[in-house]
């Protein structure tokens, strides 16, 4: 008996010593960043059990963080609204899909200022589809072109959109399973009872190949015991979390990934562009790979935590001055990037 208390002594005050080094170092106990979403109607993204998130189709107000106000219009198909106007013929120069995530979809700015639907404004021969949503990586994208053919509803031309932190996402990396569970949680509680029997897409390498396989809701991610309450556990969890990371190895997974999409596009006859809509050295590398891989590529060019580019202090997305910058370099590469596939752009 004394031996057990003893130890339970001994291990209090060793408890107590580290909690006090960890925080002289700077580390606190877990806080979840405050983050909110206000939407009228409600539910304007819903779970899905193959993508992960689809588009609610409807006319939404949005209001992020109490401040970011804005309209968007969600298409039947879970598409966001290009174009207002009915077209009564065909698009006779063919379509064009813009894939990527929050920063396409044009989270933060109304329909008639994003990205896709300003390049459907300057190609009114073409069909621009914004088949960009919240929260998806280069995985969903690649779903979401195996599904079209299958269909066969294909595209011309696909524009996705690739950014670092899209890796993350593609192998749900611990940081990203963090962001989705706590993200949920606390800014969109409307939508938290729909993701009990929820499923969410991720890459894993087997052997040489990616193997796509499904992560339930439930064990998404979970906080240890007294990690908002201890700087020394929240330290520790932060470490293995890192470990898992490293493990998950994201970055060869997005390669996979590419690769994957560039056969469907081969196969089927579809232009694939491949745009690094941020400036980090995680996209720079991808695009040199892709580059080295013969992939068409190209860079926005512009620094998105730069405060003319983005909504802070209250959301860190792009802004209507980024989303023009996107447009203008987009069109840009369809007329000079490649010579042999430059499209016709005249009105």
């Amino acid at each position: 008996m004394k031996f057990i208390r003893d130890f339970l002594v001994i291990f209090l005050i060793t408890f107590i010593c580290c909690e006090v080094v960890v925080r002289l170092f700077g580390y606190s106990p877990y806080r979840v960043n405050p983050f909110s979403i206000d939407s009228e109607p409600s539910l304007a993204l819903l779970p899905d059990s193959r993508l992960g998130f689809v588009l609610n189709p409807g006319n939404y107000q949005l209001t992020v963080n109490d401040h970011v106000t804005y309209s968007v219009t969600h298409l039947p198909d879970s598409n966001r609204v290009t174009t207002f106007e009915i077209a009564l013929d065909s698009f006779p120069k063919g379509r064009i899909d813009v894939h990527g995530c929050s920063f396409t979809y044009g989270w933060g700015v109304d329909d008639s200022l994003s990205f896709p639907f300003l390049l459907q404004n300057a190609l009114p021969e073409w069909d621009v589809r914004n088949e960009a949503v919240p929260g998806f990586g280069t995985l969903n994208s690649l779903l979401v072109i195996e599904d079209q053919i299958k269909r066969q509803d294909k595209p011309d031309i696909i524009l996705l959109n690739y950014a670092g932190f899209h890796d993350e996402r593609n192998a749900l990396a611990p940081n990203y399973r963090k962001a989705l569970k706590h993200g949920f949680e606390h800014s969109n509680s409307a939508v938290k009872p729909l993701l009990a029997n929820q499923a969410f897409p991720y890459g894993k390498i087997s052997g040489d190949s990616l193997l796509v396989i499904s992560q339930d809701w439930d064990s998404m991610y979970n906080n240890w015991p007294l990690r908002k309450v201890s700087a020394l556990i929240h330290f520790f969890q932060y470490v293995n979390d890192q470990q898992l990371e490293s493990y998950a190895r994201s970055f060869d997974v997005t390669k996979l990934i590419f690769e994957a999409i560039k056969t469907q596009c081969v196969v089927n006859d579809i232009r694939l562009i491949v745009c690094g809509i941020t400036d980090d050295a995680a996209t720079s590398a991808m695009l040199d790979n892709l580059v080295n891989k013969g992939f068409e590529t190209y860079t926005t060019g512009i620094d998105l935590t730069e405060l003319q580019y983005n909504h802070l202090p209250h959301d860190s997305h792009p802004n209507a001055a980024a989303h023009q910058i996107f447009t203008e370099e987009a069109l840009q590469y369809l007329r000079e990037g490649n010579p042999q596939n430059a499209i016709d752009l005249d009105k």
